[in-house]
């Protein structure tokens, strides 16, 4: 885990940070200083300390020292929420605790204590792009440190995967790493907190499809579980949170099919399935173009893939289905099988478009 301590302003409360890891103490430390109202928040408690941490590192310490008026980040929304009082049922009689969600929208929002607010603001701002909150005094290591790893990422990947490193060098490439076809395990995930439901063996395509250069066979496969999704009747909040990550999974498959059927300039490393290779934290790769499907938890338009893309000025496109304050079942509802998958050519043309332009 990753410590330290920030204060803001005048304030008298000193803010102790447990985070799972480095980057993530380096993306909180950003939502502090581009979400006005987080920082509200932080700024405006009476005690001498709190912590903020995130539920991962929360399971792994004695929740009952935990402060008064501690923010607990939920990296995965609606689903680390879950997992965190699974584990820890107490936790569910703590209403000072202030929980910091990534990865909403309305159909799970009543699922969140009254005082839950989003992590990022809902839009970008300057103090994302490079700026500070003036008021907030954060360690000089973490921002040195920070810098440091962007522009040693791309060293980094060149000694790990040399041809990977070399294609986006050149580039003039159509970029997507992260989850495309989610494995077994990953998708029990998405159901956490739901009952049987006879949607999970309707997934089992989906792990270990091999997507690349199957544009038919692709498409009958993901518009299937797009109308299986549509016909669920929903019973609860994890019931929706779970929608919303398939929906999420089969739009990055439907979309990247498409492009993949359209140019040989598009460069995948899937999550899951190749060694880990992070071409978003580097001071590098300028000349290509970046997908962004959001979290598979929600629709956010600012999210940790989201901050590092912008703080590293990579060219972006930034495709979602439904907006974080609309409703995902009106979506289904309104929305028939033809339109998801010309919603997705949609997105492919305007990728393929997008890398014309900056070529």
């Amino acid at each position: 885990m990753q410590f330290s301590k920030i204060r803001i302003g005048n304030s008298k409360t000193v803010i102790r940070m447990v985070l799972t890891d480095f980057n993530r103490l380096r993306w909180a430390v950003a939502a502090i200083r581009s979400n006005q109202k987080l920082h509200h928040s932080l700024s405006s408690m009476e005690t001498e300390e709190t912590h903020m941490m995130d539920s991962t590192s929360l399971l792994n310490v004695h929740s009952l020292g935990l402060s008064e008026k501690s923010h607990v980040i939920l990296w995965d929304g609606l689903n680390s929420l879950i997992e965190l009082w699974q584990a820890k049922p107490l936790l569910k009689n703590r209403h000072d605790l202030v929980y910091l969600h990534v990865g909403h929208f309305m159909d799970v929002a009543d699922a969140f204590p009254a005082n839950s607010m989003s992590l990022f603001s809902h839009s970008t701002n300057e103090q994302l792009l490079g700026g500070s909150e003036s008021s907030l005094r954060v360690p000089a290591w973490i921002d040195m440190a920070s810098k440091a790893r962007e522009y040693l990422r791309p060293l980094r990947n060149r000694q790990c995967a040399p041809a990977k490193h070399r294609v986006l060098q050149r580039g003039g490439q159509i970029v997507f790493c992260g989850l495309i076809c989610p494995d077994r395990s990953v998708i029990d995930t998405f159901f956490r907190g739901m009952t049987s439901s006879g949607l999970r063996q309707s997934l089992a395509p989906l792990e270990g499809l091999q997507w690349q250069g199957r544009l038919a066979a692709v498409r009958k496969a993901v518009v299937r579980i797009y109308g299986q999704i549509q016909q669920e009747k929903v019973i609860s909040a994890a019931h929706s949170a779970c929608l919303y990550s398939v929906l999420n999974v089969i739009h990055r498959i439907g979309t990247l099919v498409q492009i993949d059927a359209a140019t040989p300039n598009l460069f995948v490393n899937e999550y899951g399935r190749e060694g880990h290779f992070d071409p978003y934290c580097a001071r590098a790769y300028a000349n290509n173009l970046y997908l962004d499907f959001g979290s598979t938890r929600g629709p956010d338009m600012v999210y940790p893939r989201s901050v590092d893309i912008l703080s590293n000025q990579k060219p972006c496109k930034s495709f979602r289905l439904i907006h974080s304050d609309h409703s995902l079942q009106d979506y289904l509802a309104s929305s028939s099988e033809e339109d998801f998958w010309n919603a997705c050519a949609e997105h492919a043309s305007e990728s393929l478009a997008g890398l014309k332009a900056i070529c």
